[in-house]
């Protein structure tokens, strides 16, 4: 048990955003300062993250998810809706306007049950 606890510890150690900073550099850094002045309420100048749910279907099979275990279901699990690729797209492109540095496909559904999910990730790394 002392392992665990002494590996833990020596993570612990190094803040997490400058190890990531570390090996994505500096454009991952200059977000996760934007991101600190944010939280520390400085407003930015635009958006920081967007949260896009390409289908709220949701299988509830993640053990380590609240919603599975919990026997509470988001609104549209049960339907399965899926988000247009044109509305996508256009999301996609204010937000490369913007700079938009974050993005995150999936929120209250289970975006890896959409069969193509892999085109809607290259398309947002393109954008």
């Amino acid at each position: 048990m002392s392992a665990v606890l002494t590996r833990v510890s020596l993570i612990s150690e190094k803040d997490p955003n400058q190890r990531l900073a570390d090996f994505f550099g500096e454009k991952f850094a200059a977000y996760r300062r934007a991101w600190a002045e944010a939280e520390s309420g400085r407003a930015p100048l635009a958006p920081l993250h967007l949260d896009i749910d390409v289908t709220t279907a949701c299988n509830l099979a993640c053990p380590m998810c609240p919603a599975g275990n919990s026997g509470h279901n988001f609104p549209g699990f049960k339907k399965g809706l899926r988000l247009s690729r044109t509305i996508y797209r256009k999301a996609l492109a204010e937000g490369a306007a913007f700079g938009l540095p974050s993005l995150r496909l999936g929120l209250t559904g289970e975006p890896l049950l959409e069969p193509d999910i892999h085109h809607w990730v290259r398309e947002a790394r393109e954008a």
